[in-house]
């Protein structure tokens, strides 16, 4: 499809937790961990960390039979560009994309704020 893919994240004014875990049926219920993040956040530690494609987007989920379906939503940009960004080394780029993930990746459960 050409899309670039995306942390899938679940806004929680439309999704529970609970139902967000059904659509992960190959992961137990006792493994998932989640926490809030504000997409406000997400912009600043993209801000901080000179990241510049961060975006959120709502995506819902094809299963519209399950409840929360339309929560659905993707973090896209995470992934390191193969091409230098202008007025960074390949060092510090990578640096970037690794410190930033660090502070972003734990984040299951996304508030839609923005």
């Amino acid at each position: 499809s050409g899309r670039l893919p995306g942390l899938s994240v679940w806004d929680h004014s439309k999704t529970t937790l609970l139902a967000s875990i059904a659509f992960l049926p190959t992961l137990p219920k006792e493994k998932v961990r989640a926490w809030r993040f504000q997409v406000k956040e997400l912009k600043a530690l993209a801000e901080k960390h000179k990241i510049p494609n961060i975006s959120v987007i709502t995506d819902p989920h094809e299963d519209t039979a399950k409840a929360g379906w339309e929560g659905h939503a993707l973090i896209e940009g995470l992934d390191r560009p193969s091409e230098q960004a202008p007025g960074m080394t390949k060092r510090e780029q990578k640096k970037a994309y690794t410190d930033f993930k660090e502070e972003v990746i734990r984040c299951i459960f996304i508030e839609i704020d923005a």
